[in-house]
């Protein structure tokens, strides 16, 4: 699902632009939540998202290992924060 925006802009030679929104699911989806890379004992990593963040400060680094736990991450060695 994707919904189309026209916008009219005297800068170009086209003066009638289309914008694509994409419906937010996978990677591009909208969310309010953290997402911080977890590193595996094994060396491995991935991005993932901690469902429940609510309350939680953004150096309490513990805390986001405890919730990613909870949610079933497993070999946690470390996680990183960007951004």
């Amino acid at each position: 699902m994707f919904a189309r925006w026209t916008i009219e802009s005297p800068c170009r030679s086209n003066p009638t632009q289309y914008f694509f929104i994409l419906d937010g699911t996978g990677w591009s989806q909208n969310t309010a939540n953290r997402r911080v890379l977890v590193i595996h004992s094994n060396g491995s990593s991935e991005v993932v998202e901690i469902q429940n963040d609510l309350g939680l400060k953004a150096d309490d680094i513990q805390g986001m290992i405890e919730r990613l736990t909870k949610q079933g991450v497993q070999d946690i060695a470390k996680i990183e924060l960007y951004g």
